[in-house]
């Protein structure tokens, strides 16, 4: 597990992004916080506001048919060679959980993998790779590390 970055006055630990391997780990691997009764009186301001930035993810029937359609790939894909596989393209207006769909998606399938794999932590079933909103298909494909066929900007 990874060590949480330095904490902020609130003594809150940020994670490190998903795109990279110890923050998608982090993601992974965090539990979640417990649920309080907002009556508690032991209950300090600065915890509740912890708990709710959270922003616990909770499944619905649209994320549960990503799900399935997401698994049937697999299974269908399972055997096929590279140029013969299936691909799903999630797409849709900005804020609609996209993402947050896919991250639920990617943590049950890690989760799932390493039940299958005990003890081979350095396994990394899930590439997570933030595409932006005016990426082009080349872009998206060419995102890997080292790629060039997109311009970066430069700072």
């Amino acid at each position: 597990m990874v060590s949480p970055s330095p904490n902020d006055t609130a003594g809150f630990a940020p994670l490190a992004p998903a795109t990279v391997w110890h923050g998608w780990d982090a993601f992974v691997h965090r539990a979640p916080a417990p649920a309080r009764d907002a009556a508690d009186p032991a209950w300090p301001q600065t915890g509740r506001e912890d708990y709710h930035s959270e922003l616990a993810v909770m499944r619905t029937p649209a994320m549960d048919s990503v799900f399935t359609a997401v698994r049937r790939l697999l299974l269908v894909n399972r055997r096929q060679q590279a140029g013969a596989r299936r691909g799903l393209i999630i797409s849709g207006p900005a804020t609609t959980g996209k993402t947050t769909t896919m991250m639920a998606l990617g943590r049950s399938f890690q989760l799932a993998d390493a039940r299958q794999h005990p003890g081979q932590a350095e396994r990394r079933p899930v590439l997570f790779i933030s595409v932006p909103p005016a990426a082009t298909p080349r872009c998206s494909s060419a995102s890997s590390p080292g790629s060039s066929a997109c311009p970066s900007p430069t700072v």
